[in-house]
């Protein structure tokens, strides 16, 4: 994919994210692309707020002289599936840019597009297989209304012999969670209440995929740690985390800086 947008490979590698066990990109590198391939500028003008709040999407192909335009509303596009982007309402503006610029290129470019699939878009997918159709009440009807079958059809089947237990599978090994590992941030929830003596407590949850492990959620009591990982948002970032009988703890937290070293060509 990197080869086929020409840009690098370990920049593309930073920006990507496995949904559903399907490899998707983030909307920021979309956008670059559709930059980058196009020579097309894309401006963006917003209007309205709450679920209405719309962008209108404009760029003038080369050779043309009147801009293509797209346009669409936080309620059309927006996500709600565990770690959409779409959570935050501050956010919706550089969602709305970065759904906005596909839709265009999908519309007025579909090559650059094609077989691109975003992380937030992902989440929309759900299974639409109508589930196994069940007797109506003629049909029921009918079915208790047939002759009986007779004694000897009628015994029931012999019991089958008892299931041999299954071997327990191999305890896999513990990860190495003490060393910084790669994972790119979803989301931060806030979780308050009150201890019994009185006193207020917060739990910060951080979503994330893992490196070598998937879709996690790790959890902190300090605020200074979630404050950064709302700041990498998106991004591909390095944590260092233990692994309690209730989860994993967040322990640090910090941007990839190879990653953001190596840009975008």
């Amino acid at each position: 994919q990197s080869q086929r947008w020409g840009f690098s490979p370990f920049a593309v590698a930073g920006h990507a994210s496995v949904v559903h066990g399907r490899l998707c990109w983030e909307g920021k590198l979309v956008a670059a692309v559709i930059e980058a391939k196009l020579g097309v500028r894309l401006d963006y003008a917003y209007s309205g707020s709450g679920k209405g709040r719309k962008v209108v999407v404009s760029g003038t192909l080369t050779g043309e002289r009147n801009p293509r335009t797209v346009e669409g509303t936080v309620q059309q596009w927006e996500t709600t599936g565990n770690g959409s982007p779409w959570r935050n309402s501050a956010d919706w503006d550089r969602q709305l840019a970065y759904r906005g610029s596909r839709e265009w290129a999908r519309r007025h470019a579909p090559g650059v597009m094609l077989g691109v699939v975003t992380d937030d878009e992902n989440l929309e997918m759900r299974n639409v297989t109508p589930p196994a159709e069940t007797l109506s009440g003629v049909d029921a009807l009918k079915a208790s209304t047939q002759p009986r079958q007779s004694a000897k059809e009628d015994a029931p089947a012999p019991e089958p012999p008892p299931k041999q237990p299954e071997p327990e599978p191999e305890a896999k090994p513990a990860l190495d969670l003490a060393s910084p590992r790669r994972a790119y941030l979803l989301s931060v929830e806030t979780k308050s209440g009150v201890t019994k003596t009185g006193k207020a407590w917060t739990l910060y949850i951080i979503s994330m995929e893992l490196e070598d492990v998937g879709p996690i959620t790790a959890n902190t009591f300090s605020k200074s740690l979630a404050d950064e990982a709302r700041d990498l948002i998106e991004q591909s970032s390095l944590v260092t985390l233990e692994q309690t009988p209730k989860g994993y703890e967040l322990k640090s937290i910090a941007p990839n800086v190879e990653q953001e070293e190596g840009g975008l060509l």
